[in-house]
Parts: C-alpha cells; sequence; structure tokens
C-alpha cells in the first residue's frame, strides 16, 4: 500500500509541473514583454508576468511616458516618485534664464551647479566676459588669461587714458598727457581747442590761433572802427586790412583832422600830408618856394628857364620836389633842403647844357 501511495505523489507531481508549463506558455503567448512603448498602459497582469518574465514593467509609473509635457499630463504622485527615483520630471529648483548676464556675481552656488548640471551654464568659475579686466582679482586674471587670453599681464604700463577727458583736454589734461596722447594717438596736439567754449570768452591768443586755424573767434573789422588806431591792436590791424581793407595806414588820417595844427605830431602831419594831402602845412610851402625864387637858387634856376627843356623841368620838378621835400625840411632843416634842391637843380641844368651842346655839334 505504501509503495502506491509513493508512486502516485510521483505522478501528481509530474502532472503538476506539466500543467505549470503549459499555463506559462499560453501567458506567454498572451502577453508581449518586449512592447515596451507606453507600458505604463499595460494591464495589470500583463506587468506583474513581464516583471516575473523579464523585469519589464515592475515600476509604478512609466517616467519615459509623456516627460515631454509631464507639467501637465502627470499625476502629482507620478511626478514625485519619477522625480525621487529616477530624477525625471523635477519641478525647476532655479530659473537658469533670470539674471543670466550676471550670473558670477548675481547666482548663488547651489543655483550655478543646478543651471550647470541641467542646461550648461556657469560651469565656469569666472565670467570672462563681464568687468574691466583691470580691476579683477588675481584669481580671475589667471583664469581667463588661460582660458581665452584676457587680464594677462602686461610688459608696459600706460601712462595715460586718452579717452579719459577729452572734451575738456584744453584746460583738463596736463601738459605730460597732451603731449604723450599727441604722440601716441594724434590727440590734443593743438595749443588750443577751437571747439571748445564761447570764442567771446577766448582769450586773445585762442582767437588768434583758431582765427587763422579754423576761422572761429576772427577780429570783428567793424568794432571800434572810427578808433582804430589807438584801440587797435597790431595784429587786428594786419588782419583787418588784409580783409575788407581797414587798418592799413600807419596813421589815421582823419583822426582830430581838423585841429591838425595843433594835435598832431610832425611825424603824422608829413605822412598824412603825403599821403593823402591832409595835414599839410601850407605856409611852409609857400616860403620853401619863395626862397628857391629869389637869391642865389633864383640866379641858377634862370638860367636853366631859358631853354625849353628847362622850362618844363622848373615847371614840373621843381614844384614837386618843393611840395613833397619842402614841409619836413622847414620844420627840421631849412638849409639842408635847400642845399640838397640846389644840387639836383645844378644836376639837372648839367645834364641839360651838355645834352644840347650835344644836339649842337650834331647840326
Amino acid at each position: 500500500m505504501m509503495r502506491g501511495d509513493r508512486a502516485l505523489g510521483r505522478k501528481l507531481g509530474r502532472l503538476a509541473t506539466t500543467l505549470a508549463v503549459v499555463a506559462s506558455v499560453g501567458v506567454a503567448q498572451q502577453y508581449d514583454c518586449n512592447a515596451l512603448m507606453e507600458w505604463e498602459l499595460w494591464p495589470d497582469v500583463q506587468k506583474r508576468f513581464c516583471c516575473d518574465h523579464g523585469g519589464h514593467g515592475c515600476d509604478p509609473w512609466d517616467c519615459s511616458y509623456q516627460l515631454s509635457t509631464h507639467a501637465i499630463s502627470w499625476l502629482p504622485t507620478k511626478g514625485e516618485w519619477c522625480c525621487q527615483h529616477r530624477a525625471l520630471g523635477c519641478a525647476p529648483q532655479f530659473d537658469c534664464n533670470a539674471g543670466w548676464s550676471n550670473w558670477e556675481a548675481g547666482w548663488s552656488k547651489p543655483k550655478k551647479e543646478w543651471c550647470c548640471d541641467k542646461y550648461g551654464k556657469a560651469c565656469d568659475p569666472f565670467d570672462c566676459n563681464v568687468g574691466n579686466s583691470d580691476r579683477w582679482p588675481q584669481s580671475k586674471k589667471d583664469y581667463c588669461c588661460s582660458k581665452n587670453g584676457q587680464g594677462c599681464p602686461t610688459t608696459t604700463t600706460v601712462p595715460f587714458d586718452c579717452n579719459a577727458g577729452w572734451a575738456n583736454w584744453e584746460a583738463g589734461w596736463s601738459a605730460p598727457k597732451k603731449e604723450w596722447c599727441c604722440e601716441r594717438y594724434g590727440k590734443a596736439c593743438d595749443p588750443f581747442d577751437c571747439n571748445f567754449a564761447n570764442p567771446d570768452m577766448w582769450p586773445q591768443s585762442k582767437k588768434d590761433y583758431c582765427c587763422s586755424k579754423a576761422g572761429k573767434g576772427c577780429y570783428d573789422c567793424n568794432s571800434a572802427v572810427e578808433h582804430w588806431e589807438n584801440a587797435w591792436s597790431s595784429k587786428k590791424k594786419e588782419y583787418c586790412c588784409q580783409h575788407g581793407g581797414k587798418g592799413c595806414d600807419r596813421f589815421d588820417c582823419d583822426l582830430d583832422l581838423a585841429n591838425a595844427d595843433n594835435s598832431w605830431c610832425p611825424e603824422r602831419r608829413d605822412w598824412c600830408c603825403a599821403q593823402y594831402h591832409k595835414g599839410c602845412d601850407e605856409g611852409a610851402t609857400y616860403h620853401v618856394l619863395a626862397e628857391l625864387s629869389r637869391g642865389h637858387a633864383g640866379e641858377e634856376l634862370a638860367g636853366v628857364a631859358r631853354a625849353p627843356v628847362g622850362i618844363a623841368l622848373f615847371a614840373a620838378v621843381i614844384p614837386l620836389a618843393a611840395v613833397s621835400w619842402g614841409v619836413a625840411a622847414w620844420r627840421q632843416r631849412r638849409e639842408r633842403l635847400r642845399g640838397r634842391l640846389l644840387g639836383q637843380v645844378r644836376e639837372e641844368a648839367g645834364d641839360i647844357h651838355a645834352r644840347m651842346f650835344m644836339a649842337n655839334d650834331v647840326e
């Protein structure tokens, strides 16, 4: 009896094994565990089977399914589970666009690490595109120098910044800075800035320079023109003479002309008389001509006048010489003028007689 029971047990065991195999074959034919697309939608029985027979569908959620729209399509429980176990679908901790232009100084260390890990932003220790390299700490200079050649040490030191204060270089820059910037960059080479300030407020030296260089600050040749001789400088006289013909004369021969005999100096009277026939001493001219017409000079002149050429010479040369030289000679040295005129007359008379003699010989 016992021997029969043991045989029956073995038969039942083999039957159970056969049934299990048959059952597994049937389920395998029913579920495709390799169709992983959207496995989250599998029925639970398939998830359990595929998890037991291939390790697929074991998670409560498929964290790849609808990941791009997780914020609106996932349930909160799925979001929490996927973020915690698969680091997917997590709510962003930081806005990596906010404050990006100043990330080096404005972002916290956790934000830099998070944005670097998620988006590759702020991964460097320094932003080499921000700030004046001269003011960087040495650690930043060293890093940026090795990374992209910025902030590297230089062999020479620039003594002046030729852009700083450029709008007021004439008054604001020192002489060494002007010389240095002129030599290096052609700036501040002129003694004056003809574009700065009101020309009416310029010193005369600047007006003179800018007038000749840029046509600015030039003299007003109508200002005080009635007193040009005493009120105008020599440079203004020269300028106005060249630009309008004013102030060209040595003296203003209209200045107090009515009182010339009393107020004019001899030099002014002589010059104005010779140039414009103003301020002449008519009495002096009369006396010179009177003396020339009598005495020894009269006798010699009478001999010259006998010849036709002498008459013309006497009529043209002698009165002109008397008018031109007589006034000054009468005031200064009348006798010297008289002698000089007589010498000229003798020379002219001798020349006339010689020509007349030669003409008679020819005849």
